[in-house]
């Protein structure tokens, strides 16, 4: 073994951080595929001066919220020959795409002509490229076009960059997306090229594991160049020291590390799981083992809860859940005698040739607040429609993120604004491959009057349900600032003391130039709060903002009504898989899965829940996800085996975590063959989980903006093959544009993470992350990879492995300023350990980081930080808060 060298730091520098224009940074060869269209906005950028001390110079608070984004600068145009498509003269080279590539005047955007994409059954990819034009090293560029989706799959875009001798450098992607229809979107894709480029061009490449039969239509390509201009991507806000008393705030925890962490002192149920007393015994209500009791639970939980609330105790033996079981009302528990004594069957299925309209009956009255609902079975099934007469209601092809959909759901809202009142027949109609058509009629009665049952955004064997938003949006007077707790609206607000409030800030243009955003998510930041107290216009709040809701972009609250203090315990609850099924069917590419039977309903499901749980329960073999809480706070699930997913293809599915939850817990828990686990997404925030296992699935901040999430003291094995992306630790970005960008401050303290892939993936929009003192393995891939945006990280204490030598292990972006990388030890490496994209920025701190050309034999010890558990460390000394003012005269 080569002796260990230790890397001296960089030296002092002072450098300006982040790229102009929101430049994408280069997308590692061997890195998981995006999943969208790269159309990344533009940030003006504001400009920072990075130190490598905080000693060395003043500290210099920024503003308490990103400034309103300007358009940038275009910079010069570029010619690319042919780039509208309307001097055949001018063609690009077709001839890696025999029939597919072809100049058409029914795909033009602009002008008279286009390129179209129109491809055969035995098509196994193309590949069309612009002629080459020299490069600048001192420039950025910027290619825009126009692009549709006609049918299929999208395609991929690049800028190449080459060397003197032709050798491919760099290629930057891009995407056409995957929306059908003829709706025209913009693209962009920003690059950076290598100091050594000397030429470029730009290539539409489709893959060969895409599938065939797409027809794609390209237009109005545009490059322009601009000054390389280094400059962070907004002005940081959460890279904080404890002694910058004035920047601090109640959102803000300093722990004895000398670190300033986010507050995860409200994760979980507050208080903890409370010991719900008996109220009834379901044997009592003449349950019995061998039989179907979901009705009789959904009659039980409104009984209980009438009556105060309680626990509802299962015996031993197998129950049969035959359909999906509703519970609208708080306080109550479903308890088992244990789970392994316990145990529920889930075996709600549409048979095939069957449609099925779930909880209507005909001639019921639909109100418009419920929804009409049908089902049909899953396997080969192409599309479902709603009718009423010659009216189509609803429709839905499969597509990209199908997953096994077997569901279509419309709004009675919707339906009385086509229809109107009265009584009218409704058809479902389901048809599959080989042209099979199957149908359902029923007659109902809409009225606008009338009320109508709750329903699950994503259906689960138990649903515990509460109603929602119950008010009008309430505009924000006044910018709801980062760790304040009050919000200023008009007098007229109409919340009172106790009420609990969706806070909703959307994601507008000025936001979504600044980070990036493409995807269609529509919410910048969200989080669920009760209101404390009110004076006039003046709202005060539990907790403190975790980020800024700004009155500029239309931030507004919302009163919601939940269910609360209710659970599972002490059971198990299986999906039966489908019994004589056959073969599961074709590989769809559009579910990235085979066609089967069984249904594609989750476990359990919280929805609109307040401090509500699950405890000592195994959910295994579950169609989508175990247990799932989206638009929720206060979650906890303890102590639980969540056992394997049927479905693991794309669309959503085979994850565990938070979805649009708040401030919820995940402590010893289990996870085996899930796809994304544990896994943020849309906005989750404030989030723990901690002292848990995961095998086979990758840790993920999947999707939307999440931030301030802990994952702490976990095992997570991520080479599993059932839809993990292969990546330890995976964070989509701006060129992920169904996914979206992911927010600040989300930290991973001590865990034990291997990969088959980057133990670190972080794809950009990333700010001020906190990785510390964890163990990463991986069989081969890089340390660390991050992309655009992605600044202020600190990288402390860590222990890299990897099996087999990369070049680059440490690759960041070029506007990856503001990053500490300290007291590292990295395992098969050779310098140089760090490398930037264009090869312009450094690290704001480089201090004692150890590198080993060779892997040992045995494992590196995990590291041991000072503080075994932040959450503990913080929960015990509010704790002792508590008790010292409890008993202070």
């Amino acid at each position: 073994m080569f002796p260990p060298k230790t890397l001296k730091p960089r030296g002092q520098v002072r450098c300006f951080a982040a790229l102009l224009g929101g430049l994408l940074l280069a997308l590692a060869p061997g890195c998981e595929r995006p999943s969208g269209p790269a159309a990344n906005a533009e940030p003006p950028g504001i400009q920072k001066t990075v130190t490598p001390s905080a000693a060395e110079a003043p500290a210099v608070a920024p503003s308490p919220q990103p400034a309103p984004a300007a358009v940038p600068e275009a910079g010069h145009l570029v010619a690319l020959p042919g780039a509208d498509f309307e001097d055949e003269s001018l063609r690009w080279d077709f001839s890696a795409a025999p029939g597919i590539a072809q100049i058409s005047p029914e795909a033009a955007s602009s002008g008279a002509k286009g390129l179209r994409l129109d491809s055969r059954e035995d098509d196994t990819g193309s590949f069309i490229a612009s002629a080459r034009l020299p490069v600048d090293t001192d420039l950025s560029y910027r290619l825009t076009w126009q692009g549709r989706v006609l049918s299929g799959a999208g395609t991929n875009i690049y800028l190449r960059f080459f060397d003197a001798q032709g050798t491919e450098l760099l290629r930057e992607e891009g995407r056409v997306g995957t929306d059908k229809g003829d709706r025209w979107t913009a693209g962009r894709l920003n690059a950076i090229p290598p100091r050594k480029a000397v030429t470029m061009d730009v290539i539409v490449q489709r893959p060969n594991w895409r599938p065939p039969r797409y027809l794609i239509d390209l237009d109005a390509f545009e490059l322009r160049a601009a000054p390389i201009v280094i400059k962070a991507p907004w002005a940081g806000t959460y890279l904080l020291k404890p002694e910058e008393k004035d920047r601090l705030t109640e959102a803000d925890v300093v722990c004895p590390d000398g670190r300033v962490y986010p507050d995860w002192t409200s994760a979980g149920v507050p208080g903890g799981i409370p010991a719900m007393p008996v109220a009834l015994t379901l044997a009592d209500e003449g349950a019995r083992p061998g039989e179907d009791i979901s009705a009789r639970l959904e009659q039980a939980a409104a009984k209980v809860s009438a009556a105060g609330g309680g626990a509802i105790v299962l015996g031993r033996g197998t129950y049969f859940l035959d359909q999906p079981v509703m519970i609208y009302s708080s306080n109550v528990v479903i308890r088992g005698a244990g789970n392994d004594k316990t145990r529920l069957l889930f075996r709600y299925h549409v048979p095939l040739g069957e449609v099925s309209f779930f909880r209507v009956k005909p001639g019921d009255t639909v109100g418009q607040n419920a929804v009409i609902e049908f089902h049909a079975n899953p396997k080969n099934l192409i599309r479902l429609e709603l009718r009423s007469g010659d009216e189509v209601i609803s429709s839905r092809t499969r597509q990209d993120h199908w997953g096994n959909t077997f569901a279509m759901r419309v709004s009675a809202r919707q339906v009385l604004g086509l229809l109107g009142e009265g009584a009218h027949v409704f058809t479902a109609i389901a048809e599959y491959d080989g042209g099979k058509r199957v149908t359902r009629d029923i007659g109902l009665h809409l009225s606008n009057e009338a009320t109508g049952e709750i329903v699950p955004q994503q259906l689960g064997a138990v649903n515990f349900l509460g109603r929602g938003v119950v008010s009008e949006r309430k505009l924000l007077a006044e910018d709801g600032l980062r760790g304040s707790r009050v919000l200023r609206f008009s007098d007229t607000h109409g919340f009172s003391v106790g009420d609990k409030i969706t806070l909703v800030a959307p994601a507008s243009e000025r936001w979504r130039q600044l980070v990036g955003h493409a995807s269609h998510w529509d919410i910048q930041a969200q989080n669920m709060y009760e209101i404390t107290a009110v004076d006039g216009a003046a709202v005060t709040l539990r907790q403190p903002l975790r980020t800024a809701f700004l009155a500029v972009d239309g931030s507004y609250a919302q009163k919601i009504e939940v269910i609360s203090n209710s659970g599972m315990e002490d059971l198990t609850l299986e999906q039966q898989v489908v019994p004589n099924q056959g073969p599961r069917g074709p590989f769809i590419a559009q579910t990235i899965w085979h066609a089967i039977e069984d249904l594609w309903i989750s476990g359990v499901i919280y929805n609109q829940a307040w401090g509500c749980w699950l405890k000592g329960v195994t959910v295994r073999n579950t169609g989508r996800n175990s247990v799932y809480f989206p638009l929720s706070k206060h979650i906890e699930v303890r102590d639980c085996l969540l056992d394997d997913a049927i479905f693991k293809g794309g669309g959503g599915t085979g994850y565990i975590g938070f979805d649009r939850s708040f401030d919820c817990l995940m402590d010893n828990i289990e996870v085996k063959g899930m796809r994304h686990a544990p896994n943020s997404q849309w906005n989750a925030a404030g989030n723990v989980v901690r002292n848990s296992r995961f095998d086979g699935s990758d840790g993920q901040w999947h999707a939307g903006f999440t931030l301030e999430n802990l994952y702490e003291n976990n095992f997570i094995d991520a080479r599993g093959k059932g839809g993990s992306y292969g990546h330890g630790l995976y964070a989509s970005g701006p060129s992920s544009g169904i996914h979206g960008p992911q927010g600040p401050r989300n930290v991973v303290y001590n865990n034990d993470v291997v990969a088959r892939k980057d133990c670190l993936h972080m794809l950009g929009s990333n700010e001020a992350w906190m990785i510390l003192h964890n163990r990463f393995v991986t069989d081969n891939g890089r340390a660390i990879f991050a992309k655009e945006k992605s600044f202020d990280h600190v990288i402390d204490g860590n222990v890299f492995v990897l099996r087999k030598p990369v070049a680059q292990p440490v690759l960041l972006g070029l506007d990856s300023v503001g990053v500490e990388l300290v007291n590292n030890t990295f395992y098969g490496v050779k310098p140089p350990l760090v490398s930037f994209t264009g090869e312009r920025t450094t690290l704001l701190r480089d201090a004692n980081n150890t590198v080993h050309a060779d892997v040992p034999e045995t494992l590196p010890a995990r590291p041991l930080p000072a503080v075994a558990s932040l959450f503990q460390w913080q929960r015990d000394q509010a704790a002792a808060r508590t008790q010292k003012a409890s008993t202070t005269p």
